[in-house]
This record gives C-alpha cells, sequence and structure tokens, in this order.
C-alpha cells in the first residue's frame, strides 16, 4: 500500500510505481488545486486500468457509470472495514 499526502504526491508515486490496482481518495482534497474526481483523472492518465474509489462526508454524490463495467466507487463516511472490504472486493473483482 502506498499513501501520499497530497495529489500531487500520489501522482509521483504513480509515475514511479511497478504496478497499481486501485486508487482511494477523498472528494475534497484540501490544500490542492485538484478535487478528487480531477486527481482520479490525471491518474488514469498513467494507471489506465486501475480503479477508483472516492470517499466523502457528503453522501449527494453520484458515480457516473462506466460503459465498460464498475470502474469507480463511492463510499460515504463514516465507513465500517467491513463496508470497505465489500466495495474494494467489487471493484477489484
Amino acid at each position: 500500500m502506498l499513501t501520499a499526502s497530497s495529489a500531487e504526491e500520489a501522482l509521483t508515486l504513480a509515475r514511479s510505481s511497478k504496478e497499481i490496482h486501485l486508487l482511494m481518495t477523498d472528494l475534497s482534497l484540501t490544500g490542492t488545486d485538484r478535487d478528487g474526481e480531477a486527481l482520479a483523472d490525471s491518474f488514469h492518465q498513467v494507471w489506465p486500468q486501475a480503479r477508483v474509489l472516492f470517499i466523502s462526508g457528503s453522501t449527494d454524490y453520484e458515480i457516473a457509470e462506466d460503459s465498460s463495467g464498475p470502474t469507480r466507487a463511492f463510499l460515504g463516511k463514516p465507513f465500517s472495514v467491513g463496508d470497505l472490504r465489500r466495495v474494494t472486493s467489487q471493484l477489484l473483482a
């Protein structure tokens, strides 16, 4: 598992990593010029096959359906470890 404290650091790690299957990001990234969706879009330029799990304290968010299958999901805070396992398993299946 890799962790980053900013969108820029996440992209730097993505570019230098051998393989990444899942990006987990908050929708609202503070202290940056990108939000979680912008990070995911930039991330997919490096790792187009990777899945994305968005998290947020706001439950008013909807993920657009992808015609190629579920590549992105949303999990509202607070969530349990069980919820996290279920959603990540579905994304990575």
